[in-house]
C-alpha cells in the first residue's frame, strides 16, 4: 500500500476514534483495512478498545453489499461496479477485524462466484 493511502487510513481512523458516540462499523472497517498493511499500528489497539461491547450486524451489511455486487453492471458503469466491490471488501475487512468473518463468508462467497462467472463470459 502506498504511504499516502496508509497515512489516509491512519488519519481517518484517528478521527473516528475521537467521535462520541462512536461508529463501530466505521472504526472496524478502517482498522480492518489498516491491519492488512500495518498490523503493528498502535491505532489498532485503540480501535479494539473502542469496539469492546459494541454491536454491529455484519451479516446484514454483507448481504446488502453482496446484493449490490450482484446487481452491478460493469459494462454500463464500471465505476459503480468498482465502488460496490470496494464496499464489499470494506465490510469484509471490518467484520474480520471485529472477529466475525463467518458473518460475511456466505455473502462474500456468493459475490465472488458471481464475479468469476461474469468474467468468464
Amino acid at each position: 500500500m502506498p504511504d499516502a493511502s496508509r497515512d489516509t487510513l491512519r488519519s481517518q481512523l484517528d478521527e473516528v476514534l475521537q467521535e462520541d458516540p462512536i461508529e463501530p462499523e466505521e472504526i472496524a472497517i478502517l482498522a480492518g483495512l489498516l491491519v492488512r498493511h500495518d498490523p503493528s499500528d498502535d491505532r489498532l489497539d485503540a480501535a479494539i478498545g473502542k469496539l469492546h461491547g459494541a454491536a454491529v450486524d455484519w451479516g446484514s451489511a454483507a448481504d446488502a453489499a453482496s446484493e449490490a455486487v450482484l446487481h452491478a453492471d460493469a459494462v454500463d458503469d464500471p465505476d459503480h461496479a468498482w465502488a460496490v466491490l470496494c464496499t464489499l471488501d470494506e465490510v469484509s475487512a471490518g467484520a474480520t477485524f471485529y472477529g466475525c468473518p463467518e458473518a460475511v463468508a456466505k455473502p462474500v462467497g456468493d459475490a465472488a462466484r458471481a464475479v468469476r462467472a461474469f468474467s468468464a463470459l
